[in-house]
């Protein structure tokens, strides 16, 4: 519904005070009845997105169906989002990019992934620009508001559908909320890219140097 209000599948526009009301009120779990694998609408303006899962679930059954097949290294990029399947060549890991927040084919970091997958958030890639200003894709539940272009969040887990969830709610959370969540979750590996008057700073958790985390210094700045 929030989604809507802003047209954020379309051109964009900026939601009134009253369709934001309109539409918080079909927004959250409320709207839905979820016995077993049946799911009811229960408000008329709610419904369901894989944004935020999609590429994730996706990724989970790909994985599976490689492994079933007797594949035991393996690197599939659904684009935003990575899953390694095996230690990868030299069973050092495969080599991935992190891209720059701004930039989709610009580089900022890189990851050695082992057995796990590798999602981001941001904007560089989805966004609508409405008088000169541009609104991301993700939306923050609690305002109904687009979040902020503060940058991007890469979140490493075993689980694909997992690090997809996770790196949606961490960018909402933004880095500094992000880090504080990450005290109590640290078997989650995450790096937050920070942009700053064009600048890129960087903060991450130390599960994500157990990743293999090395940033590109001429690009980008440790927090």
């Amino acid at each position: 519904a929030l989604i809507d209000a802003w047209d954020l599948r379309g051109e964009g526009r900026v939601a009134t005070a009253a369709e934001l009301e309109k539409a918080m009120a079909a927004t959250g779990s409320s709207g839905f009845a979820f016995v077993r694998e049946q799911v009811t609408r229960l408000s008329e303006g709610a419904w369901l997105t894989a944004g935020a899962f999609g590429k994730g679930a996706a990724l989970r059954s790909a994985r599976r169906a490689l492994a079933e097949a007797g594949v035991v290294s393996a690197l599939l990029d659904f684009g935003g989002q990575l899953v390694a399947l095996g230690d990868g060549p030299g069973e050092e890991g495969w080599n991935v990019e992190v891209a720059h927040p701004a930039v989709r084919d610009r580089p900022a970091a890189r990851l050695r992934l082992k057995n796990a997958s590798a999602a981001t958030s941001g904007f560089s890639e989805r966004f609508v620009e409405i008088d000169g200003v541009r609104y991301g894709h993700i939306v923050d539940p609690r305002e109904g508001r687009p979040v902020p272009a503060w940058g991007s969040v890469t979140v490493v887990v075993e689980d694909p559908l997992l690090a997809d969830l996770l790196s949606t709610a961490l960018f909402v959370m933004g880095p500094q909320d992000g880090m504080s969540w990450l005290q109590e979750h640290s078997e989650v590996a995450a790096l937050f890219l920070r942009l700053e008057e064009g600048e890129v700073f960087a903060s991450w958790n130390q599960a994500m140097v157990a990743a293999g985390l090395r940033l590109l210094p001429e690009k980008t700045k440790e927090n």
